[in-house]
């Protein structure tokens, strides 16, 4: 890239003269090239997000910290869920009453719609929900979600220090609403593992900041379920659970939650555990979140 002055200037590949103003800058033609395979990519990546993952929650957190250790493990599943209805403008959980209708601010009885408790139980739900302080009842009756998760753009001030997860609304709502009731608590597993899980190559490790692939510490089985509080005895019981869990995405293809990837370092293969992009990501690259896509594909578990 070089700034010329007015004048005339001369593509050294096509031989076209081309008119240019003062301090015009102009770029070589591989600069040119690289320039628009990042654009592409980005457009792919747009595109792979949109029809793919769909919208998605920001879930702000600390890292290494144990994720909501005071919410058991079903009343999370059932949180995150919720969560998926959450507005744009306000941080309020939303719902409509069909498709032709305008979102409105959820209330009391329409949790109990969409949780799909059975009347004698909600009672009992809603007052621990209450008690997480995720989620509080408004005076009007709305349901204002606290500030650690939030729809749109964050800035460095929201974020005051946490790290940030995307939450996709697709995937959580495939799971919960198509897994037997005893199987939320294996997706809440899931959601405990967020602090653990690498910003940029979306892997279960013990160092989620760290930005060489080389110097990733994967998280065992045996760490995974001491950070669950999980008996170890059943560790391939917990692994067999969740690397069985799958979800429709939106293109109607069936994809597995977690897998593996695997890297040498110093001649040893090492295995990590991924989660699908799909389902939560950090700041994954374009180029990452496009290849890895591949691996949850069903014939490739």
């Amino acid at each position: 890239m070089k700034t010329v002055n007015e004048g005339n200037y001369i593509d050294a590949v096509t031989g076209e003269v081309i008119p240019v103003s003062a301090n015009s800058v102009i770029r070589s033609d591989e600069e040119r090239q690289r320039i628009r395979k990042a654009l592409e990519g980005k457009e792919e990546t747009k595109r792979f997000k949109g029809n793919n993952c769909g919208d998605f929650f920001w879930s702000l957190y600390d890292v290494g910290e144990e994720y909501y250790p005071n919410v058991d493990d079903r009343m999370l599943a059932k949180v995150i869920y919720l969560l998926t209805y959450l507005d744009y403008e306000k941080n309020i959980l939303v719902v409509r009453d069909n498709a032709s209708t305008s979102f409105r601010p959820m209330i009391k009885k329409d949790v109990e719609k969409v949780i799909r408790l059975h009347r004698c139980n909600f009672g009992r739900f809603w007052k621990e929900l209450m008690e997480t302080g995720i989620i509080t009842e408004q005076e009007d009756g709305s349901l204002l979600v606290c500030e650690r998760f939030r729809r749109g753009r964050l800035t460095k001030k929201d974020r005051n220090g946490m790290a940030a997860m995307k939450v996709f609304t697709h995937c959580v709502r495939y799971l919960y609403e198509n897994i037997d009731v005893r199987g939320h608590q294996y997706l809440s597993y899931l959601y405990r593992l967020i602090p653990y899980i690498n910003l940029k190559y979306n892997v279960f490790c013990s160092n989620p900041l760290e930005n060489d692939k080389m110097k990733l510490r994967w998280l065992t089985a045996k760490e995974m379920c001491e950070i669950l509080g999980y008996s170890e005895s059943n560790e391939k019981r917990l692994l067999r659970t969740l690397f069985q869990l799958t979800f429709e995405d939106r293109n109607g293809d069936m994809r597995s939650v977690i897998t593996t990837i695997s890297n040498t370092k110093n001649g040893e293969m090492r295995n990590f555990i991924t989660i699908n992009p799909q389902f939560y990501a950090g700041y994954i690259s374009q180029e990452d979140m496009l290849e890895i896509n591949l691996k949850f594909a069903l014939d490739n578990v």
